[in-house]
Parts: C-alpha cells; sequence; structure tokens
C-alpha cells in the first residue's frame, strides 16, 4: 500500500561525510559540536545548496542569509553526514550537483579540522511527504564515500559511466570552451579556466574489507572534484590533526598528496 505521494525519479546524489567527527566529538563535547554545527557547518551547507543570498532582519540585525529562490539541488544532514540530491539526470542537474559538492567540499578546508570525503552517485531516489528517503542512488554514493581513503570526492563509477554514455563529461568542458570563446574580461576567463578544471581524473587511495579480513589498500582511478582552485596553499596540511592512529594518518597524507598533485598537474596558467 502507497501514500499516493511519493515521487521516483531518476538523480544525481551526493554523499558526504566529515572526517575525524568521533574526535570532534571528544574534544569539543555535545554542546560544543553543536555550536559547530549551528554557527559555521550547517551555514556552508545551505550555502553550497543556495548559492546567492538575501538581507533578512535577525533579533534586529540585517544579516545576510541563503536566498530559497536559488536552490539549486535538495539536502538533508543528520549527525556528520550530509547528502544533496538533484531533481531529475539532466545535464543541468548534473552541473549542479558538481558545483554545489565543490562548495562544501572547499568549506571543508576552511581551518576548522573537520573536512569532508564524498562521492557523487546516480540511481534512482524515492521520496514522500513523510520524510521517506530509499533508492539506488543514495546507495551507490554510500558506497562510493566509504571506499575513499583522503578528504575528497569522485563521481562513482556508476555516475561516470551514465556521464560519459550521455556526453556529459565533454559537454561540461565545452561549455566552458564556447564561453572562454570571445570573452575580454580577464576575471571571468580565469574564473571559467577553473572551473573547467573542476573535473580531473586521478588515481584515488581506496579501501575494501570483507568480513574480518583485513583491510585491503589499493588505487583506482575516477573523475574526482579539485578543490585546490582559488585555495589557499597548504590547504590539506592545515585541515587535519596529525594522528597516531596509521589508518587516519594514510588519509591525512592521501589528501596532501592530492593537493601538491593538483597544484603541479592541474593548474591555470594565467
Amino acid at each position: 500500500m502507497t501514500t499516493g505521494q511519493e515521487t521516483k525519479t531518476n538523480c544525481f546524489f551526493a554523499m558526504f561525510d566529515i572526517i575525524g567527527f568521533s574526535n570532534l566529538l571528544k574534544v569539543r563535547g555535545s554542546e560544543g559540536l553543536y555550536r559547530l554545527y549551528s554557527r559555521n557547518i550547517l551555514p556552508m551547507l545551505q550555502r553550497a545548496a543556495m548559492p546567492f543570498s538575501i538581507e533578512k532582519e535577525i533579533n534586529g540585525v540585517n544579516a545576510l542569509v541563503p536566498d530559497p529562490h536559488s536552490l539549486r539541488v535538495s539536502y538533508n544532514f543528520f549527525s556528520d553526514t550530509i547528502v544533496y540530491y538533484s531533481k531529475d539526470d539532466s545535464l543541468d542537474s548534473f552541473f549542479k550537483i558538481v558545483f554545489t559538492s565543490l562548495e562544501l567540499l572547499k568549506s571543508g578546508f576552511g581551518g576548522l579540522k573537520a573536512p569532508y570525503r564524498g562521492a557523487i552517485g546516480y540511481g534512482d531516489i524515492i521520496t514522500d511527504e513523510t520524510g521517506i528517503m530509499l533508492g539506488t542512488s543514495i546507495i551507490d554514493a554510500y558506497k562510493g564515500e566509504q571506499s575513499q581513503m583522503w578528504a575528497g570526492c569522485i563521481l562513482t563509477e556508476t555516475c561516470e559511466h551514465f556521464c560519459n554514455t550521455n556526453n556529459y563529461i565533454d559537454s561540461f568542458y565545452k561549455i566552458f570552451d564556447s564561453a572562454l570563446e570571445g570573452e575580454k574580461d580577464d576575471i571571468k576567463q580565469t574564473n571559467y579556466k577553473k572551473s573547467q578544471k573542476t573535473l580531473v581524473k586521478y588515481s584515488v587511495q581506496k579501501q575494501k574489507k570483507k568480513n574480518d579480513e583485513p583491510i585491503e589498500y589499493f588505487q583506482k582511478e575516477h573523475i574526482v572534484l579539485d578543490w585546490t582552485q582559488n585555495m589557499y596553499e597548504g590547504a590539506s596540511e592545515k585541515s587535519f590533526h596529525q594522528s597516531e592512529i596509521p589508518h587516519q594518518e594514510m588519509i591525512r597524507k592521501n589528501t596532501i598528496d592530492f593537493e601538491k598533485w593538483a597544484r603541479q598537474n592541474n593548474k591555470v596558467l594565467l
């Protein structure tokens, strides 16, 4: 029996977890972590989904808040998990999920010692008015997010296959090529070039665990989001605490390695 209010569609689904969440909880406590969420993390995840702001009076003070009319993807969060999902699987929705995910990913390198690990998956999703949300897109994003050994974001194999089949990846680059044609403004040219380099192929350090067997570490090439554009150098190193736990230290070092690689191999030549 169904309520008649459910909606099913194919979509892009991005899932992010905060790396080092348990340590944050230990250091800050529940109340301190709540303040971090309410003052920093929640505004950042909302601004990623709603890129434009409006002025609103809050407690007698004018403040800039995200404009709900600029909402480009739906979002939700619980504990240390943040999710975004698109209304459909169009090229426009692909652009929106990519740049929303990029903004959240970049915000995690702002010095709060709470970087994100995420994946953009693809598949179906069913939602209804009661809050039920399920589908293959969620499982795809979850498995992709959990498989990585760094702070970063990949397109899952399923997402990448769909995008390549429908020429979304080629279109992503070509749209910025078209925008650059005839553009005389130097600042706009630079911004287009940097945006075009958001998607790049990189060999990601990954992990796999079966039952009680030891974790298997391996590398696999994915299309990833390059968060280093317009980000201060050394952001990855400043966004982690060093850890005595080998697994956590590997995550930190792999993130630093990516930043070094991206700055050397994917930078915009001005």
